[in-house]
């Protein structure tokens, strides 16, 4: 199955949103509303990605860093699109 990994920008959030509810053990706070998504995405450019099957949100990870450590938030893919590489595609970009 082809795909392309795309850097994750404001106009994805909404979609990532849908994606991420719909994954058992993903877990939404206030900081995960849109306003404040987008303010991450700004403080940590070129970090976070998003996958995509044709014009389908199959995959999202919303990276960042604080000058000294890493993170990874809401890694996750579409339950139908697992076990593809997706996921490790993700992470190493």
């Amino acid at each position: 199955m082809n795909f392309d990994i795309r850097e994750f920008t404001a106009k994805d959030i909404d979609q990532a949103i849908v994606l991420w509810r719909s994954c058992e053990g993903i877990g939404l706070s206030a900081a995960d509303e849109p306003a404040m998504l987008e303010s991450y995405l700004r403080r940590n450019p070129e970090l976070s990605f998003t996958a995509w099957h044709d014009s389908e949100l199959i995959g999202a990870v919303l990276c960042g860093h604080d000058g000294r450590r890493g993170f990874l938030h809401h890694l996750a893919v579409h339950p139908g699109y697992r076990r593809q590489g997706i996921g490790q595609a993700l992470v190493s970009r």
